[in-house]
């Protein structure tokens, strides 16, 4: 079937999208195929699909040279997936909760991740992905902002932190409501991230640990982390990581985020 003829299909199913978990169909091929260009996706590459929906980013993988794993929590559409791709070896749907797999398992990442759990897929990737993974994600513009905040920046915060340490980031598309059916009330962005091959921190525990640090926000990054530790401890960490015993953790760069958990873990 050509991509004419699958996007039409795919907009056929615009009845069946589940408002309450945040399914919206992209129904521009042009956007799609980009996306999957975007992946980079090399021989024996094994891919992981997020809420593949319809199977609008899923045509475009099914032609490429990847084992893709085509991962939704909607029996309906997983069945779809099945039709639509039964005689592809490369493409297996699966029924299953992105939350629960190992994200370590993939070479590529890619998915229109749905909004209501958008900030956990990307904490997970942000802790499970293997060095030189990449990963092609569509969420929500507003919350891109978050993704890429800065020190003093609103919307700064543990994800920003670690993302910071651990991949690098670039902003690929806009996507209008219009590429959609249903149209959501809010524009879409496209963005990679290219995770490093020197991750040798433990990005779990640092994640647990940045998050303990904005438990109060606007209040002085001593006051949580002396709830860790006691008082003199944490002013002589404080000093160690060259963090200043006023400042707000809203306010402290990433890079000591990073010694200040590395004098944690001594």
């Amino acid at each position: 079937m050509d991509a004419d003829k699958y996007f039409e299909n795919v907009r056929s199913y615009m009845l069946l999208a589940k408002k309450e978990v945040g399914q919206n169909f992209l129904v521009d091929p042009r956007i799609a195929k980009a996306i999957v260009d975007a992946l980079e996706v090399g021989p024996g590459d094994r891919i992981l699909e997020i809420g593949p929906g319809a199977g609008s980013l899923s045509y475009f993988l099914a032609q490429g040279e990847g084992d893709c794993t085509l991962l939704d929590i909607d029996e309906a559409l997983i069945a779809k997936l099945e039709k639509d791709f039964g005689g592809n070896d490369g493409i297996h749907p699966v029924k299953g909760n992105a939350l629960e797999a190992d994200f370590g398992d993939y070479d590529r990442l890619i998915g229109n991740l749905p909004y209501y759990i958008t900030t956990s897929l990307l904490e997970k990737a942000a802790v499970e992905a293997r060095a030189g993974c990449r990963a092609v994600f569509m969420i929500q513009k507003e919350v891109f902002r978050r993704v890429l905040a800065k020190p003093g920046e609103e919307g700064f915060g543990p994800l920003s932190i670690l993302l910071s340490l651990s991949a690098d980031i670039e902003r690929l598309i806009l996507v209008s409501p219009s590429a959609f059916v249903p149209a959501p009330h809010v524009e879409s962005l496209v963005f990679s991230m290219s995770f490093s091959r020197k991750i040798n921190f433990d990005r779990a525990s640092f994640l647990a640990f940045a998050k303990k640090l904005f438990l109060h926000r606007r209040k002085r990054i001593f006051f949580d982390l002396s709830a860790l530790v006691d008082k003199e401890k944490a002013f002589r960490m404080l000093e160690e990581a060259g963090i200043a015993l006023g400042e707000r953790a809203e306010n402290v760069p990433p890079s000591r985020f990073l010694r200040l958990f590395e004098e944690m873990k001594r």
